[in-house]
């Protein structure tokens, strides 16, 4: 992507959302960094959603790091983007700035979004199927991944800022 100048298929003069799910995680930091600054670079209404992992500081965070060690995968953006907080400032860092209306960065973790997101019949219908027997093993897990957005410009981005407020 370094040496592209053009992206067949991108317009840049249009919104464009970016949806990274579990993906940026596997690769160097600086290499996520870039494969993100190419879109900001290029397209001036962005919208990115990430669903990363976090929270290695715990024991189930430890043993989620040597599982993964043990298959000889590595997620070297977990270690750089511990916190919640540590992946909005990642997106302030990418310029999603806090700019009012035009652009900024939220987020929240799987257990918080659960929690006060979900409606209560959506949880009731999801705890009746099979799954997860344990309510803290869903809790714990959960709490290790997070959702976090950014936007900038002026287009169509408006609602993203009030977002986690308004659950």
């Amino acid at each position: 992507m370094r040496t592209l100048t053009h992206f067949h298929g991108i317009r840049s003069d249009l919104p464009t959302l970016i949806i990274s799910e579990c993906c940026l995680c596997y690769l160097e930091v600086d290499n996520a960094q870039d494969v993100v600054k190419w879109f900001a670079d290029k397209i001036p209404s962005l919208g990115i959603v990430l669903y990363e992992p976090i929270g290695v500081h715990d024991s189930f965070g430890h043993m989620m790091v040597a599982n993964l060690a043990a298959r000889n995968i590595t997620m070297p953006t977990l270690r750089a983007y511990k916190t919640l907080e540590d992946q909005k400032q990642r997106l302030s860092d990418l310029n999603f700035k806090d700019t009012g209306e035009d652009g900024g960065q939220e987020g929240n973790s799987i257990e918080r979004i659960w929690e006060e997101w979900i409606p209560s019949a959506e949880k009731e219908r999801v705890d009746s199927l099979e799954g997860l027997d344990e309510v803290e093993e869903w809790q714990i897990l959960a709490r290790h991944y997070a959702v976090v957005w950014g936007w900038r410009g002026k287009s169509g981005w408006e609602a993203w800022k009030s977002l986690h407020q308004n659950q």
